[in-house]
Parts: C-alpha cells; structure tokens; sequence
C-alpha cells in the first residue's frame, strides 16, 4: 500500500513585524507531515525532536494550535488553494551569556529559554541539565556563577 504526504504541519512560533508593510507576521515551525494511503486512510508523523509542551500556546489553554497546508498544489478547503506559511525571518537576535557576552549557540539559546521545562542541576558538584544532558562550558559558568558561595 502506497503513502503519500498531502499537507505539512506547522506551529506558529514567533511573531513579527513585516519591515515593508508594517503588519505582524508569523514565523512557522515545521512539526510534522500528514500522510494519506491509497484507500484515503490517514495518519500524521510527528517529527520526533518536537517537544510539544514548549511551544507557545494562547494563555489558559493547554493545547497547541497546528495548521495544515496542503502539499504540491493539493487542496482541502473546498476547492481553494492554501498558501503555505512563509518562512520569514525577524531581524537575527544574537544572544550572548551574562557573565562573559559571548554568543550563545543555537543549542544554548534553546536550553536556556527551557529552564522551566529541563531546569539545570548541581549534583555532586557537576552541573547538568535535569533530561541528563551534558552542559557546555558557557552554561557551567554561567549556572555556577549564579551558584549561593
């Protein structure tokens, strides 16, 4: 039995001002595709590395809104064809550790914005991140630098 993905699944992340027309903007993440066999059954495949619980929500609510849009010309609005989501980009945000403003990666942005989620640890005088992770450098100094002496 073939498959074949007829919309792909996203999350708006991130809202932003167009320069050019002044009106805000999403800024969408990729989160998975829905596929359709060939007797019209179908099934979504999720990306894995997606942590569902962190990405924005509308205040009270405990679900995240996904939007589809359909794949190669396929439409599921009644004959309209959908758009997909523009992969927009805000001005680039450069963000830097506290104790030493050096840049952070794209892999320490995220942890740090994550704390609530996968709060840092100190345990047997190592730091860690609560999923396990090892920290890097930057983060040790940064974590041990706002460490009770």
């Amino acid at each position: 039995m073939a498959t074949r993905k007829i919309n792909d699944l996203a999350v708006a992340i991130e809202t932003y001002k167009d320069p050019q027309t002044g009106l805000d903007k999403n800024k969408y993440l990729n989160i998975g595709v829905e596929m359709e066999t060939d007797d019209g059954g179908r099934f979504i495949i999720l990306e894995s590395h997606i942590n569902l619980a962190a990405l924005p929500r509308k205040p009270g609510k405990s679900g995240v809104m996904v939007s589809k849009y359909p794949v190669d010309g396929r439409n599921d609005n009644n004959g309209q064809q959908q758009t997909p989501p523009q992969q927009h980009s805000p001005q680039t945000q450069t963000y830097v550790w506290p104790h030493n403003n050096q840049p952070m990666t794209p892999q320490e942005v995220s942890r740090y914005q994550n704390q609530q989620i996968n709060p840092p640890l100190f345990h047997n005088d190592q730091w860690s991140w609560s999923d396990g992770q090892q920290m890097t450098p930057n983060e040790i100094a940064h974590f041990s630098a706002q460490q009770p002496r």
